[in-house]
């Protein structure tokens, strides 16, 4: 491969291995101790990976032998990966008993995302096409139906023509199922009405929608411990990135060119 892409994949490979050792003399540092459960958990799923795509030691060995590894070098290194595993989250739940979550933040957090917690639903039909002539066109048509019948006559006459990527019944939906443009429209229109061609980021929608269901939304106290969770988590990988970055930082990290298996070998 060139020399610019080589150059990237070293500093990535050898900032990866350094990054695990600063974590690892951080955790001996603060005296954190690893959880050997999280071990032989990652061990156990990667072993069963391996063990799916590679059945039996002697496949695996096959494969091993184009690396110039043996079985016993392979699980040191798997064991290496989950012992770095474990360091980073014992790193990351020592970062969590620092991080404070207040009423204001989850108040903010419920509001912003009290659409989604909506359970109403909307049961919609839509013919999708990727130029707004042809949606222009469809629409002409199916504007004036008013009967489930009447628009899938209109999804059958356009399902195989060029530019109609979809013509679907999309069932019932939450809102913030679909993206944003689709479901404000869906949500504003009344049952058997036939929408103007509405624009996302797939192409040109035009949608029927035949039916509507009044759901409810849970209350600020009913999301409060799911929304403590989600910002905590939150708080904790941006602390856990800066953290990671500052060790970094500190860490002389010796850049070197990786050599084949064959070099590493002879």
């Amino acid at each position: 491969t060139d020399d610019e892409t080589m150059k990237a994949t070293n500093e990535t490979i050898f900032n990866t291995i350094a990054e695990q050792k600063a974590l690892a003399q951080y955790a001996e540092e603060k005296k954190l101790t690893t959880d050997q459960t999280n071990i032989d958990s990652y061990v156990t799923t990667q072993e069963a990976f391996v063990n799916y795509l590679l059945p039996g030691d002697e496949a695996l060995q096959q494969f091993l032998d184009t690396k110039f590894l043996t079985i016993a070098q392979f699980k040191e290194f798997m064991k290496q990966d989950a012992t770095a595993s474990a360091v980073s989250k014992a790193v990351q739940a020592d970062l969590e008993t620092t991080i404070k979550v207040t009423d204001g933040d989850i108040k903010k957090y419920y509001d912003e995302n009290k659409a989604s917690y909506d359970t109403s639903t909307v049961s919609a039909k839509h013919i999708l096409a990727t130029e707004q002539a042809l949606a222009d066109q469809v629409y002409a048509e199916a504007k004036n139906a008013k009967t489930v019948e009447e628009f899938d006559a209109i999804m059958a006459k356009y399902q195989a023509t060029d530019g109609i990527q979809e013509a679907a019944d999309l069932g019932a939906f939450t809102k913030s199922t679909m993206v944003t443009e689709f479901s404000d429209a869906a949500f504003g229109m009344d049952v058997n009405t036939v929408s103007e061609p509405v624009k996302t980021d797939y192409g040109y929608h035009v949608i029927y929608v035949y039916d509507k269901k009044t759901g409810e939304t849970p209350s600020l106290e009913d999301k409060k411990e799911e929304i403590t969770e989600t910002l905590k988590s939150e708080k904790v990988t941006e602390e856990f990135d800066k953290l990671k970055t500052k060790l970094l930082n500190k860490f002389k990290v010796k850049i070197n060119d990786i050599v084949t298996p064959a070099e590493t070998y002879l």
